[in-house]
């Protein structure tokens, strides 16, 4: 899928990025990890060529991303970021239907697909909304329908409409409330289960746990650690990453980091 070859990021005298050499596996949920700074958003904004790599290269499907149309990445992958500064005049189903604008189809095949779709995602009631109207949390629900629409490909078997397609995800569920983190996490796995990719920058350790298949760990810039869950999640690589002091509380002696309870040291 996506694979950096000794990619390096410098904005004027800020090094963001330095040496990262990483294949992030097709078909799996991908946590990238780290403290403010750590450079996870950077390394987010290479791969979605929105900043150029200062040295090396960034390969999708064993392409560089230099060397790819707009109009093929957009067909192939798709971004949901953490905050959304949407100004426009429409309803939640007029913005939707947008996101198939790209694929030649019918136009009842696109309506009837964006009422599907919001139903999957639980926002059939907001299609007949204000885009400008709708709450923060409902914004970001829309925004995961939005991706989702963007990528799915309906020449596709039912259980393969996101084959070889990419989520990328920057702090999804910053703006969510519980029960609607629940949701969307359970939208990622879903995603993943129709034969995509998910590459996600999150805070939440715990979570990402139990979601990702693999973790990268990010400090200054660099991967500190990457591998699976059960191999990169644990109690001393998470105190090095984020200079803290914590405890990882497993529940028991079988070290299975799904199940994990990373739990920070409290100073009195």
């Amino acid at each position: 899928m996506f694979k950096c070859v000794d990619v390096s990021l410098q904005i004027g005298k800020a090094h963001l990025l330095n040496n990262i050499n990483f294949e992030f596996a097709r078909n799996k949920i991908t946590a990238i990890l780290g403290a403010n700074g750590a450079g996870k958003s950077s390394l987010l904004k290479v791969l979605l060529h929105q900043h150029k790599a200062s040295r090396g290269e960034v390969l999708f499907d064993e392409i560089a991303l230099a060397d790819q149309s707009l109009s093929t990445l957009a067909k192939a992958r798709a971004y949901v970021a953490q905050k959304q500064f949407i100004n426009l005049n429409l309803k939640v189903f007029e913005y939707l239907l947008l996101a198939r604008q790209h694929i030649n189809e019918d136009m009842d095949m696109a309506t009837d697909l964006v009422s599907a779709s919001a139903h999957e995602y639980g926002i059939t009631k907001l299609l007949n909304h204000d885009l400008t109207a709708v709450s923060g949390g409902e914004l970001q629900l829309i925004e995961f329908t939005r991706a989702y629409l963007q990528l799915a490909d309906l020449s596709q078997t039912a259980s393969n409409t996101l084959n070889n397609k990419c989520l990328l995800l920057d702090e999804p569920a910053s703006a969510l409330d519980i029960k609607q983190t629940q949701h969307l996490y359970t939208y990622i796995q879903r995603f993943k289960n129709l034969g995509g990719t998910v590459i996600l920058v999150d805070h939440d350790i715990n979570t990402m746990a139990v979601i990702a298949d693999d973790i990268v760990m990010m400090k200054g810039g660099e991967v500190m650690a990457s591998g699976e869950v059960k191999q990169v999640f644990t109690q001393s690589a998470i105190n090095q990453c984020f200079d803290i002091q914590g405890q990882l509380l497993l529940p028991n002696t079988t070290h299975s980091a799904s199940h994990a309870i990373f739990h920070p040291q409290i100073t009195q």
